[in-house]
């Protein structure tokens, strides 16, 4: 290959063994909602892969609806949960300003339509703790919705923490778990879980969501998923994501990406380059948020670029914005960081050569 990736936040590659079961699955061409034997044949992949996804999240299969991805999982969630606990009169919503534009913008939308909405700021923490939280809860407080895995800083939010703060008040819990599945423990109590395939080595258009109770649908149509997301299942998709979150489960080597994110750093020392790390008080180790004083991410990033070098300069879902990242300016207010930052996110896979080719290649970048 001609490049070297390092953006692997923002989508990974599909790995052999998912074409693969993807390849055997698109023989069962049939409709899952048909009643003759290849439709039988489908559904049954189908359920196959429901049962397989919930194993690795250690969750109730039968609480799991297939989307087209995240974005559509975190509408689904957040908008049902918010819905129901209004009709039970809570009208307070919490959720923080750092969340995935997905659910961060999905809530400006209900505070539009009359929600009341606390958007908290993590700052210095990177993400919402339990004590943070505790402070904004209300009597009226229907929802809370704080994301596992920030996707730009790779901050960790202790959901177990929050699970046993929210433990027997009337409160939804929801939490965004794209960045963590796969790679990180769920803690066990969360009302509604969003997932997806392709930060996992999966297919692009397929994701998950896991609610204890069905979602009210957001378009109508057919009965398909609990009556919940109607339209004919994407049963190559779907095997594939099941696969690719097995694989995911299995070959997760925590010690191996933080030698890695070590490597990095030392050197990005040995070169003498500036930087700064952007990160919360824990951090999953293979999303390394760097800021560089005085060096523009964008020109950083075209250099990188025409170098075979893919990195980024925030969440894809943001890209061609021309605000600084809220992430950034909520971890290091007042400051150049979100314009100044990049993000280096590697895998296990990733080889050291890749990594120490990264910063050799910036470091001529910057001195030329």
């Amino acid at each position: 290959k001609d490049y070297i990736y390092l953006d692997n936040s923002a989508t990974t590659p599909l790995k052999p063994q998912v074409m693969e079961a993807m390849e055997e699955a698109s023989l069962v061409f049939g409709n899952p909602s048909s009643q003759h034997a290849l439709g039988r044949k489908a559904h049954a992949l189908i359920e196959d892969a429901r049962r397989s996804l919930g194993e690795v999240m250690g969750y109730d299969p039968k609480g799991l609806i297939f989307t087209s991805g995240a974005t559509e999982s975190d509408n689904l969630a957040i908008r049902s949960l918010a819905k129901r606990a209004r009709k039970e009169g809570r009208n307070h919503l919490i959720t923080s300003m750092t969340e995935h534009p997905a659910v961060y913008e999905t809530f400006k939308h209900l505070a539009q339509e009359g929600f009341d909405v606390t958007f908290l700021d993590p700052q210095e923490k990177g993400a919402v703790s339990a004590q943070q939280l505790a402070k904004a809860l209300r009597d009226d407080t229907g929802l809370v919705s704080l994301m596992q895995v920030n996707n730009e800083t790779g901050a960790i939010t202790e959901l177990e923490d929050i699970v046993d703060l929210l433990q027997g008040r009337d409160i939804f819990f929801h939490t965004d778990a794209v960045q963590g599945f796969g790679k990180l423990p769920l803690a066990k109590g969360l009302d509604a879980i969003t997932i997806t395939a392709h930060k996992l080595g999966g297919p692009k258009g397929v994701g998950a969501l896991w609610m204890k109770t069905a979602p009210q649908a957001l378009i109508y149509g057919g009965h398909q998923e609990r009556d919940a997301r109607p339209g004919t299942e994407n049963t190559m998709g779907i095997v594939g994501f099941a696969k690719a979150a097995a694989l995911a489960s299995e070959a997760t080597d925590l010690a191996r990406l933080e030698e890695q994110r070590k490597l990095i750093l030392e050197a990005l020392n040995e070169a003498g380059i500036n930087y700064h790390i952007n990160e919360g008080e824990k951090t999953y180790p293979a999303i390394l948020n760097l800021w560089f004083p005085n060096h523009r991410a964008m020109q950083l990033l075209i250099r990188l670029d025409l170098q075979g070098i893919c990195v980024s300069a925030g969440s894809a879902c943001s890209a061609g914005s021309l605000e600084p990242s809220r992430i950034l300016q909520s971890l290091r207010p007042g400051t150049a960081a979100g314009e100044e930052s990049l993000r280096i996110s590697f895998t296990s896979e990733t080889s050291d050569e890749e990594l120490l080719s990264f910063v050799k290649t910036l470091a001529q970048i910057m001195k030329g």
